[in-house]
């Protein structure tokens, strides 16, 4: 992901190869972004995604999930988070069970801050 970011010329031919320029002229004009800077988000994305994927998968006590709780309630619930969770090329490749954590989560938070 680091490397798609920051390599432009790779990012680019990434990008066309698997002909995702269409998908990410979309999420460019949900995200107020051009096609590139809606691409590199979504890589920047998918990896704080995976990343806390990661400990999730390692939650053992009430502490830790807690800790992932507010993580989650916090960062997805941002817009352009929210934006890139539903609008991903690549959200078919995220585990089902931790997209289901997150929406779960920011659902609640979102409420909240509305109530």
């Amino acid at each position: 992901m680091k490397v798609l970011v920051s390599d432009d010329g790779l990012r680019n031919s990434w990008t066309k190869s698997l002909k995702l320029e269409d998908i990410y002229d979309d999420l460019g004009q949900k995200l107020n972004l051009s096609q590139d800077e809606a691409t590199k988000f979504d890589y920047f994305f998918l990896y704080w995604v995976w990343l806390h994927w990661g400990q999730y998968l390692s939650v053992s006590t009430d502490e830790d999930l807690q800790e992932i709780e507010h993580i989650v309630a916090n960062f997805y619930s941002l817009e352009a988070l929210q934006i890139c969770l539903k609008h991903s090329p690549f959200r078919n490749t995220l585990d089902e069970k931790f997209v289901q954590f997150i929406e779960e989560v920011t659902a609640k938070h979102i409420e909240g801050r509305n109530a």
